[in-house]
């Protein structure tokens, strides 16, 4: 993590864009994930888009971002309020010239004071630390910058105790808007 923050600030990350589906990335990383959910007690869900395009972006990259975003939606999930399952939802979506990608869940969410740092090197809320005391607060400044190199966006909203909603937008292919 350290020698890609690296790269991002001396402009040296390389990003190998090429057209690919996000709906088969994304399918691949949850099936890789779900394991790993249900051995936390939280139930996976995903709601795709029908008939979404392709985007332009490194898959190898943007595997990553999406990885990142998942991991820390089962890490940081916590104990869902009122005893409920935790749950994550994988959602994909259109929305003019992107496509939109976004992981919710009910978990611990992310304190008002603390969610303006939250895409800065090294930053870690104060309440994720009782759930996780291992992490580098890296992840999330490495994902925005990989997002917005590809020419997407990167933004979340969340509610402390109810959880969080981390989203992207990655651009659709230029020459053929209708590929799948």
């Amino acid at each position: 993590e350290l020698l890609t923050v690296s790269r991002i600030e001396a402009t040296k990350l390389v990003l190998k864009k090429e057209d690919f589906s996000m709906e088969n990335l994304a399918r691949d990383l949850v099936a890789e994930f779900d394991p790993l959910a249900k051995s936390s007690n939280i139930k996976l869900v995903t709601d795709f888009e029908s008939g979404l395009p392709k985007v332009t972006s490194d898959p190898f990259q943007t595997l990553q971002v999406l990885e990142n975003l998942l991991y820390n939606a089962i890490r940081y999930i916590g104990s869902p309020i009122g005893g409920k399952q935790g749950e994550i939802m994988l959602k994909l979506t259109r929305e003019g010239k992107f496509v939109m990608c976004q992981v919710s869940d009910n978990g611990i969410g992310i304190p008002k004071d603390d969610q303006r740092y939250i895409f800065q090197k090294f930053f870690r809320a104060d309440n994720v630390r009782r759930y996780q005391t291992s992490g580098s607060g890296l992840g999330l400044y490495i994902a925005k910058n990989i997002i917005e190199r590809s020419g997407g966006k990167m933004g979340f909203s969340s509610c402390e105790g109810k959880g969080t909603t981390f989203w992207f937008k990655l651009p659709v292919v230029k020459s053929s808007e209708n590929q799948k």
